[in-house]
């Protein structure tokens, strides 16, 4: 797998519920290339279980952005491949955030628009 590249992913990580809309401010996204390590991992976390710590060879691979106020990011330097793309909002009241994990595919140079959301 490559490291780094020339792809840019840039979206919103937001929630929609009965009660509101809730942007994932201030929060961390991650871009982790698609594998089977990582598909279970995304499976476990979408399950509302606890995800043990990645092993350190595979956040090599992984690359992180943090959202603004209102829940937008920038994530830059992506390879070309298969990527889970995930953050979390913890809306008001609730006790724990809610996972958010979609899967993309990129290509060398391409800019593409995610929405993150539930």
């Amino acid at each position: 797998l490559e490291k780094h590249g020339s792809a840019v992913v840039t979206g919103r990580l937001f929630l929609e519920t009965r009660t509101g809309v809730f942007p994932g401010a201030n929060r961390t996204i991650s871009v982790a290339p698609a594998t089977a390590y990582s598909a279970e991992a995304a499976e476990v976390a979408l399950a509302g279980k606890a995800v043990a710590p990645a092993d350190p060879r595979a956040r090599e691979y992984t690359h992180y952005t943090q959202t603004d106020e209102q829940g937008y990011f920038k994530a830059t330097g992506l390879p070309a491949g298969i990527f889970y793309i995930a953050g979390s909002v913890k809306p008001p009241g609730e006790a724990k955030p809610r996972i958010i994990i979609n899967q993309i595919k990129l290509r060398d140079g391409q800019t593409l628009k995610v929405t993150l959301s539930r």
